[in-house]
């Protein structure tokens, strides 16, 4: 998928195929890159979320991934992690 479509999706402006109303999604961003490793911060803090956030990952994504990010975003927001 293009970062156009994407882009339209994200702004709700991409034409149905089947020719009804634009079709979105519930995302404010997407971002690929090969690492976002020490990112964490910025990416949330130009979601302009809040300062209370909750972390919801599954033991093994945790272990992975969930952990940096808790760790990285701790301090910065009230983080609840499920």
């Amino acid at each position: 998928m293009s970062g156009d479509v994407i882009r339209q999706l994200i702004d709700g402006t991409f034409p149905d195929p089947d020719g009804g109303a634009a079709l979105s999604v519930p995302v404010r961003s997407v971002v690929i890159a090969d690492t976002l490793d020490g990112d964490e911060q910025d990416l949330v803090a130009s979601l302009a979320l809040g300062t209370r956030l909750a972390l919801v990952s599954d033991p093994s994504t945790h272990e992975v991934l969930g952990a940096r990010v808790a760790r990285a975003l701790s301090g910065v927001v009230a983080l609840d992690q499920l």
